[in-house]
């Protein structure tokens, strides 16, 4: 542990608790909203399905289009017309359902990258030392050795270090902070869940692939996991921070104060 319990600041230790709580708040309303949408969707079908005939019908009977469509559709009732209304809704449903799906995974990551680099944030407060093994290689002028300390400097270049992880992958400011806690190999501090980068990497991917290269237009496999892996994970290293450098995740009355007023 690098620094005992005693040696936190209080405003810091309030920081973390609430950092790690608005998570796991966030992360279990987008999962919710989600399977909420869903069974929204689906119950919104019958619904759904008669206002789309209703739309053919009239489509039909448009002046601008009526003669393209009117032998194609022919009447409700006909077998070609209740194909295209049934096809549809159908394809509404799923269009729906996938950006439905790719809101959440976006979001999820959004909300666990912000939040991984606030726990980086929030230990280079903790111990700057720590933050040595990174910026080891960097430059100092000979000048500032004469008129400035080792530990203004080393706070310097950690920050402009913590400044350009800020803009870099989700599995990158993840990689750094196990790297910086190194927690013992296969730690348990989440059930069920294991550490891995690669699954970072594939979420990092998943994620590029909707906002980047519109991959939503097809169903996105294993939301529900993702999700949940995504919630771990946060977890995870709320735990691991909390273990190295003493910190609580559940704080005093100053802390739920803020809470209530973020919420109100």
């Amino acid at each position: 542990m690098s620094n005992p319990p005693n040696s936190i600041n209080p405003k810091t230790q309030e920081e973390f608790a609430f950092v790690v709580t608005n998570f796991l708040m966030q992360t279990t309303n987008i999962q919710a909203s989600n399977r909420t949408c869903r069974s929204a969707l689906k119950a919104a079908e019958p619904q759904l399905a008669a206002q789309d005939r209703h739309n053919l019908v009239e489509l039909s009977g448009h002046p601008a289009v009526g003669d393209m469509v009117n032998g194609l559709v022919q009447k409700p009732g006909s077998e070609i017309f209740e194909t295209i209304a049934k096809g549809i809704t159908e394809n509404s449903l799923k269009g729906a359902m996938r950006n439905v799906d790719a809101a959440a995974i976006v979001f999820s990551h959004s909300l666990l990258d912000a939040t991984l680099y606030t726990f980086c944030s929030l230990c280079h407060r903790v111990s700057p030392t720590d933050w040595l093994e990174f910026i080891g290689e960097r430059k100092v002028k000979v000048s500032d050795l004469q008129v400035r300390t080792k530990a203004d400097l080393l706070f310097e270049k950690s920050k402009s270090y913590l400044d350009e992880l800020e803009r870099e992958s989700l599995s990158v400011k993840a990689n750094t902070l196990h790297a910086l806690c190194k927690p013992p190999p296969s730690p348990g501090y989440i059930k069920n869940y294991s550490y891995s980068s690669e699954g970072l990497e594939k979420f990092d991917t998943t994620r590029i692939g909707i906002v980047h290269a519109m991959q939503f237009k097809s169903p996105i496999q294993g939301v529900d996991a993702m999700l949940d892996f995504s919630q771990a994970t946060g977890l995870y290293f709320a735990v691991m921070i909390a273990r190295k450098y003493g910190l609580q995740m559940v704080a005093g009355n100053s802390f739920w104060n803020r809470l209530r007023a973020e919420l109100a």
